[in-house]
């Protein structure tokens, strides 16, 4: 068991979308957001993942790096998938049964799989462009684009930290795991899941510990820069919007306005 911590990073490909600013990014993910789940259409979903999907696939990201990643994300679909086909079953009086599971009696319907494969666009849609920015941006420019958005700079340095964290929290956790394999623990291969989860208990002493000690790190270095000591600080880092951001958002501004338009003025779908 190995957890790829180290690969949910920057990868620097040289991308069209590497050049982009960082708040273009978090734009685009705020329009998808706020599109899928306000335009009550299923035709909106295609439409937003061919946008999200083509706009991923310009990153040219390694899949070595993003399968990790990418895995977690449809285990997730599917579990939702599956509870919604379960609840559009029982909310529906009339329903077309495709398939019932011997046994069980689970009806899969035709009502349930549609739903099923809109829930799985929109979180494929949204999945793509939230690992655009842990994948095409840097560590030290979140909290700048953040506070340039007009973010208060704790609430910024807050979410910055939580991004930078992670994936070094998922390292020290490969490290660890490394570590005790090296004196002759191992999760090893065949067991339940059940058995698995057990096994990581010991796991868990050094690595919170680890932790915390991290954090006491962090703290006291931001304390001995000063932080917090003014209410107005000034980014050392500076970005700034080119004519390649304002192509993207007007590209994506266009489709929404397009299915907003399309869906509550003219009716079309």
């Amino acid at each position: 068991m190995v957890i790829e911590g180290s690969r949910l990073r920057y990868v620097d490909t040289g991308s069209v979308i590497h050049r982009l600013d960082p708040r273009t990014k978090f734009i685009l993910l705020f329009l998808a957001i706020l599109v899928l789940f306000t335009v009550k259409s299923q035709y909106v979903n295609y439409f937003v993942f061919a946008a999200a999907m083509a706009t991923y696939l310009l990153a040219r990201l390694p899949w070595k790096y993003t399968r990790t990643a990418w895995f977690y994300v449809t285990l997730l679909g599917i579990i939702i998938a599956v509870m919604v086909n379960i609840v559009v079953g029982f909310q529906r009086a009339h329903y077309t049964v495709l398939y019932e599971v011997p046994l069980i009696h689970f009806k899969i319907t035709k009502e349930g799989l549609i739903t099923m494969v809109l829930v799985l666009l929109r979180l494929y849609s949204v999945a793509s462009l939230a690992l655009l920015l842990v994948y095409t941006v840097r560590p030290y420019e979140y909290s700048v684009a953040m506070i340039r958005m007009g973010l208060p700079h704790r609430l910024a340095t807050a979410f910055d930290l939580a991004l930078r964290y992670f994936p070094e929290m998922l390292k020290r956790i490969d490290t660890t795991i490394k570590a005790q394999m090296a004196r002759g623990f191992g999760i090893g291969k065949g067991r339940s899941i059940f058995s698995k989860i057990a096994m990581t208990a010991p796991l868990i002493v050094p690595v919170t510990i680890g932790a915390v000690l991290n954090v006491y790190d962090i703290a006291d270095a931001m304390e001995l820069r000063c932080f917090g000591a003014s209410r107005k600080i000034e980014p050392y880092r500076v970005i700034k919007m080119k004519g390649l951001d304002y192509l993207f958002l007007g590209l994506w501004l266009a489709l929404a306005a397009f299915l907003y338009l399309a869906h509550y003025l003219f009716h079309m779908f």
